[in-house]
């Protein structure tokens, strides 16, 4: 998706340059899957790949959403930073509506995904100030505000 973004111009210049360390190495990476090897590699034929790729790019706000099938590979973390990429590119970041939505089965079940799901604490498992015996308590990392 990124080759035909790059290729036809439907990246957000002014987010991704702003927001992106390495624009050139990205753009270079990206040049290597041009449509005939990512064909070869997933079956997907080039014109369903450049539409979806234009949908995606054109779209705003738009919001990529995925499960724990983008990571349970060795390439897992690799495909989650191109996912952040594609979504950079698009100017899909910081904006109401857009961005990365990442399901899991429950908080935690890949490590530290707690960020935002726990409401008895601040995300990283800080504690909140007066809840005796939370998670947090007497660890020295309870966050006191005022």
């Amino acid at each position: 998706m990124l080759w035909h973004i790059f290729e036809n111009g439907w990246e957000d210049k002014e987010c991704f340059s702003q927001l992106v360390y390495g624009v050139n190495e990205i753009r270079k990476r990206a040049a290597k899957w041009n449509p005939k090897e990512v064909e070869r590699v997933t079956g997907l034929p080039e014109a369903q790949v450049k539409r979806i790729a234009e949908l995606f790019a054109k779209q705003k706000p738009a919001t990529l959403i995925w499960a724990m099938g983008q990571t349970q590979f060795t390439t897992g973390t690799a495909n989650v930073r191109a996912s952040c990429l594609l979504l950079l590119a698009t100017g899909n970041v910081g904006r109401p509506g857009a961005g990365a939505n990442i399901f899991r089965g429950h908080t935690n079940v890949q490590g530290a995904t707690d960020l935002g799901l726990d409401v008895t604490t601040l995300p990283l498992y800080y504690g909140l100030a007066g809840r005796p015996g939370g998670i947090g308590a007497g660890s020295g990392r309870s966050i006191t505000t005022g």
